[in-house]
């Protein structure tokens, strides 16, 4: 089994190395239980290792110069054994003093209360949260670790750039998206739509543009280099990260639960409010939605359903076709929030030709 020794052997022997050098000629999988990235984690919380770009390398501890001169060793004869029992004593007896005066400075200091809080998204769903006393929360909950959860063309990525632009016009907001690669200068750049998008939602976007933080990786090791990177120099209020399936079609069940884990910890360390983007080909009941307690997501704290309208539809007498419009109305329900109270009736809304998602608002009669 290779140890925290070992890395530091190949490192000390090798100089600074990447993770797939180190994986490799260790023979240990790069992330996971008992993985490179974990025992070189575990090393950099302690000051051994540390991130140089895209290597690690020990950190060289400075050593003081030894002062050899002059320097007498005395031994317990020269002392004496009546001297050095009165040291002792007096040591003791000082210890104890400090032990004590340092209890009592300690002692009473209450822990602090703290309130959840609402995260303002700009968007209906800052409506559809109360406080534990029924109070409207005001947002989404702060600092929470939101799965938006819906099968594909529902709408939740449409839902999730609306977000990021309304809470980048006053606040950093990281976006990461995993599938959408625009490394051709003709193509209609992820950026270039954000902005067109801005316009439609009537966010300023020089100020979204300063707020917002987009990250685009090829390649999904990259992921958890840089969003630790960025999270970690602090700042950041909200991230978001579309979609999770990228992760979860990585390794399994086990290796996408141990990544997911790593963002929501580091999330939760640094206060970051996160939403989680999720493909989900399940046939919807979105009355009756459950997690398995194994699945990845059941250490969010929250689960947002999107759902499309035909869905239900498709189970009444009610032709999907003879609807005008109603391909673009979903219903979006709160499953369940482990952090405060919550709407659970279904909202109705709409998307527009330019994007936009609003609720519909129906009269009482």
């Amino acid at each position: 089994m290779v140890s925290e020794e070992d890395i530091i052997k190949f490192l000390r022997e090798h100089g600074a190395a990447t993770l797939e050098e180190i994986s490799s000629f260790l023979k240990i999988p790069k992330y996971g239980p008992k993985s490179a990235y974990e025992i070189l984690y575990s090393l950099k919380s302690r000051n051994i290792v540390e991130r140089r770009g895209g290597t690690w390398a020990l950190i060289e501890p400075t050593q003081p110069k030894a002062n050899t001169e002059n320097r007498k060793t005395a031994s317990v004869p020269e002392i004496g054994l009546d001297k050095l029992a009165k040291t002792l004593k007096e040591t003791i007896m000082e210890q104890r003093t400090i032990f004590e005066t340092g209890s009592q400075e300690r002692e009473v200091k209450p822990r602090q209360q703290k309130t959840l809080v609402g995260f303002k998204t700009g968007t209906f769903l800052d409506e559809l949260f109360f406080g534990l006393d029924g109070s409207p929360l005001g947002g989404i909950p702060s600092s929470g670790q939101i799965a938006l959860i819906g099968p594909l063309g529902s709408g939740k990525s449409l839902l999730a750039s609306q977000i990021a632009l309304k809470v980048a016009s006053d606040r950093k907001t990281l976006f990461v998206v995993l599938d959408d690669v625009w490394e051709s200068e003709r193509s209609f750049d992820l950026l270039s739509r954000m902005r067109i998008r801005s316009a439609a939602l009537r966010v300023d976007w020089s100020s979204a543009d300063r707020n917002l933080c987009v990250l685009n990786p090829t390649d999904i090791d990259d992921l958890s280099v840089e969003y630790e990177r960025i999270v970690s120099s602090g700042g950041i209020d909200l991230a978001i990260i579309d979609p999770l399936n990228k992760i979860d079609a990585l390794g399994g069940r086990e290796e996408a639960g141990w990544r997911i884990s790593s963002i929501i910890n580091l999330n939760r360390v640094y206060g970051v409010t996160g939403i989680f983007v999720v493909h989900d080909s399940l046939t919807y009941n979105e009355k009756n939605y459950r997690i398995p307690g194994d699945h990845p997501l059941s250490i969010m704290d929250c689960a947002i359903l999107m759902v499309p309208i035909q869905y239900l539809l498709s189970r009444s007498d009610v032709s999907f076709s003879d609807i005008k419009g109603a391909e673009r109305l979903r219903l979006i329900k709160i499953a369940y929030c482990r952090l405060c109270g919550f709407e659970h009736r279904s909202v109705l809304v709409s998307i527009s030709r330019s994007g936009v998602i609003q609720p519909i608002e129906i009269d009482s009669p």
